[in-house]
């Protein structure tokens, strides 16, 4: 009899010890726990989320690329952060290999790394906004006009003003332009550009193509 009660002891032990490792929730990393979905007390489906848990010493950026750029990026390649002002270190940890269908952009995964001096991870928070500096070298020819004289035009496109003599006087000419590259104030661009044309860099809200214009000589 003691022998019988014994085992049924036991058994209502690992029962207990079934139903606690069923109602417990371990964590896969340590982190901050940011939100809470429910309710103490509420029964809940299986795979339904619990808590929203934050990493806070292993952060992570996800930057949408050009596809172009994302191919020359190597994983394990050091590159810098700007989140929020504050400038950090971070390496390609990977890249997910799918289009976003929003942005048509492919993500790459950088994590942020702590500071070299202080050993202290970047004061960011979770979900900020950031910017990662890409270096890459573009060959294109192409003329550096200054970016007041671009002016915008449909789908995306870009457009300058020329001054052309005519039999009729000066008139101004929009041309089509690409904008390859901007660079403090200037824009490197490709179009139907030639040397020695004369730019109208001012005033282009009040210009339209195949206007009469009139040099005035300034002192």
């Amino acid at each position: 009899a003691q022998r019988a009660a014994i085992s049924a002891l036991n058994a209502s032990l690992e029962e207990v010890g079934v139903s606690i490792d069923k109602s417990s929730i371990e964590a896969p990393f340590d982190g901050v726990i940011t939100r809470r979905f429910h309710d103490k007390g509420t029964i809940v489906t299986p795979g339904a989320a619990v808590f929203r848990l934050v990493d806070d010493r292993n952060l992570e950026a996800w930057v949408g690329l050009p596809v172009e750029i994302a191919g020359n990026i190597e994983i394990g390649s050091l590159h810098s952060l700007n989140v929020g002002g504050v400038t950090a270190g971070a390496n390609c940890m990977a890249k997910i290999n799918e289009i976003d269908a929003a942005t048509r952009t492919q993500t790459v995964i950088f994590r942020i790394l702590a500071d070299e001096a202080t050993g202290d991870i970047p004061s960011v928070v979770s979900g900020q906004l950031c910017e990662v500096e890409i270096r890459s070298r573009v060959s294109a020819s192409g003329f550096w006009v200054p970016d007041e004289a671009l002016t915008s035009g449909v789908r995306g496109l870009w457009g300058v003003f020329v001054a052309v003599e005519t039999d009729e006087g000066w008139r101004a000419n929009r041309r089509d332009v690409t904008v390859v590259k901007t660079d403090n104030g200037r824009s490197l661009c490709t179009g139907a550009l030639t040397d020695g044309e004369l730019l109208i860099t001012g005033g282009l809200h009040k210009i339209t193509h195949d206007q009469r214009i009139t040099f005035e000589q300034s002192e």
